[in-house]
C-alpha cells in the first residue's frame, strides 16, 4: 500500500528495524535510495531510519530501505504516491455594518488544496473571513437625523431628468467605495417649460427645464432613511426614472454640527458623484436641509417688453454708480437689441449673469433697467425713464439656496435721476443682489414705455 504525500511538502515513511540475532558490537546500518519516480526526491539523511523527503514533481514514487547487521542485508520498498498541491494566501478586509463606527479589519489567510487552486482561494478567503471579522470592533450609533432635501429647477440640465435617486454607502469608503445600495427614488422633479421656450435664442421647450422657478420643492426623505443609523454617507442621483446617471452637487443650507458635504469616487460598478454625497453622523439633532447647487441665473423675461408703437428698440441694463438717490453715473452693461414688442411670456428670456465678471458675481450687484431708443448716426443709446418697472410677482425666484444670513435673493429698488448728467430715473426698475452668486431669479415687467 503506497503512502500518500504531497507536491514540495516534507514527508517522512514510517519505518522499524529489528535483528532478532544481535551480533555483539556490530550496529545496524541503514541506507535508503529511489528506486523509480517522475522526478529525483531529495533526502534530508540517506542513512537515518526516519528522513524528510521532498518529491519536486506529482506521481509515483519507490524507494527502498536496506537494512544490515553487516552479515544479512534486507531490503524494504516504500511506494510514495505525491499529488499537487495548491497554496494561495488572500486577503480579506471587515467593515463595520452601516449603523456603526470602527476602524476596517485586514487579514491575510493561507490555505493549501489538491484539488485546485479555487477550492484553496475559498478556504484562504473563509479563514480570512473569520479572522477579521473577529478581529473587528465596531461601536453602535444612534439613529439619524431628520433630512430634507430642496430641489430647484437647474438651466441647461438635461431634459430627460424626472426623478432623483437616493443611495447610500453600504461597504468601503468615500475614496474606495465597495458597494452601493439604493433606499428609493424621488419622483416629483420640479420641471418648469414653455413651448416656445428660449434662453439666449437657443429654444429649450417644450419639456426642458428653462430656468428656476417660484420657491423651492421640499422632499422630506425621512421614512427612507428608517432602516438605517449613522454614521452614514447618502449619495443624490438625477435620471430618467430607470437610469440615474447624473450626480447632483449639493449645497448645505442648514444642519447640526458634523454634517458635511462629500464627493465619492468612482468604484467598481460605481460611478462618481463629486459633491453628491451627504455625510450624516451619529445622533446628530435637529433637521438636515440640502439643496441642488446651481449656477447664478439672473434672466429678462422679453414678454412685452414695450407696447406697439413705442420708439424703444433696445434693453439697456446699466450699473447705477453712487448711492441711489444720487447716482454720480450710469455704467452701461449690456444694451440688447429687443425688436419683438408681443410674445408669450417666459417664451424668451436673456441671460444677464454670462455678462458680470466674478467679481461682480460676487459682491452685492445693482441692476438698472430701461427700454432705449438708438441712433445709429450718433451711436447713442438714449435710456427712457422709468421705462421698465417690476413687481414681486413678475420676479421669479428660487434662490432658497443661499445660506443662513444670506438674506432676501433680490430687491426691487428705484434711482432718482440727475438731469445734469443725464441719468434717467428708474421707479421700481433697479433689481439689487446682495449675494449675486446665490440669484436664480428671472425678472419680468408690470408696465412699460
Amino acid at each position: 500500500m503506497a503512502y500518500t504525500a504531497y507536491l514540495n511538502q516534507p514527508f517522512t515513511p514510517k519505518a522499524r528495524t529489528f535483528d532478532p540475532d544481535t551480533y555483539p558490537g556490530v550496529a545496524l546500518s541503514i541506507v535508503w535510495s529511489q528506486l523509480s519516480g517522475p522526478d529525483t526526491a531529495s533526502f534530508s539523511n540517506f542513512n537515518s531510519l526516519t528522513p524528510t523527503i521532498i518529491a519536486p514533481t506529482p506521481g509515483l514514487y519507490v524507494f527502498q530501505l536496506t537494512v544490515s547487521d553487516s552479515i544479512t542485508p534486507v531490503s524494504l520498498t516504500v511506494p510514495v504516491n505525491v499529488l499537487p498541491l495548491f497554496n494561495v494566501s488572500v486577503p480579506f478586509t471587515a467593515y463595520c455594518p452601516t449603523g456603526s463606527a470602527g476602524v476596517p479589519v485586514t487579514f491575510t489567510a493561507q490555505a493549501s488544496s489538491n484539488i485546485s487552486s479555487a477550492d484553496a482561494t475559498a478556504k484562504a478567503l473563509n479563514a480570512g473571513q473569520v479572522a477579521a471579522n473577529a478581529a473587528l470592533q465596531c461601536t453602535a450609533y444612534l439613529p439619524l437625523p431628520k433630512l430634507a432635501i430642496n430641489i430647484f429647477g437647474v438651466p441647461g440640465i438635461d431634459p430627460s431628468i424626472r426623478a432623483l435617486q437616493l443611495s447610500y454607502l453600504s461597504a468601503g469608503t468615500l475614496s474606495a467605495p465597495i458597494t452601493e445600495t439604493v433606499l428609493g427614488v424621488l419622483n416629483g422633479f420640479p420641471i418648469v417649460s414653455h413651448p416656445l421656450g428660449k434662453v439666449n435664442n437657443t429654444v429649450v421647450g417644450p419639456g426642458n427645464i428653462l430656468f428656476p422657478y417660484s420657491t423651492a420643492t421640499t422632499l422630506d426623505i425621512d421614512d427612507m432613511l428608517l432602516p438605517l443609523t449613522g454614521p452614514v454617507n447618502l449619495i443624490l442621483r438625477a435620471g430618467s426614472g430607470t437610469n440615474f446617471n447624473f450626480p447632483v452637487p449639493l449645497n448645505l443650507d442648514s444642519a447640526p454640527a458634523g454634517v458635511s458635504i462629500g464627493s465619492l469616487s468612482a468604484g467598481p460598478g460605481i460611478a462618481a458623484a463629486p459633491n453628491a454625497v451627504i455625510s450624516l453622523p451619529n445622533n446628530a439633532p435637529g433637521n438636515v436641509n440640502v439643496s441642488l447647487i446651481t449656477t447664478p441665473f439672473i434672466g429678462f423675461d422679453t414678454a412685452n417688453w414695450r407696447t406697439t408703437g413705442s420708439p424703444a428698440t433696445y434693453l439697456l441694463v446699466a450699473l447705477p454708480q453712487g448711492p441711489l438717490n444720487n447716482p454720480t453715473a450710469l455704467a452701461t452693461l449690456a444694451a440688447l437689441p429687443m425688436d419683438r414688442p408681443t410674445v408669450p411670456a417666459l417664451a424668451e428670456v436673456v441671460r444677464l449673469d454670462t455678462l458680470l465678471s466674478a467679481s461682480q458675481l460676487n459682491n452685492p450687484l445693482f441692476l438698472a433697467f430701461f427700454a432705449a431708443t438708438y441712433n445709429p448716426g450718433t451711436g447713442i443709446y438714449t435710456p427712457i425713464a422709468n421705462s421698465i418697472q417690476f413687481k414681486v410677482n413678475t420676479v421669479f425666484s428660487a434662490s432658497n439656496s443661499a445660506p443662513a444670513g444670506a438674506g432676501s435673493p433680490f430687491s426691487i429698488l428705484s434711482m432718482s435721476g440727475v438731469a445734469s448728467l443725464n441719468i434717467p430715473a428708474a421707479s421700481n426698475g433697479v433689481l439689487y443682489f446682495p449675494n449675486p452668486s446665490y440669484a436664480r431669479v428671472v425678472a419680468g415687467m408690470s408696465s412699460i414705455a
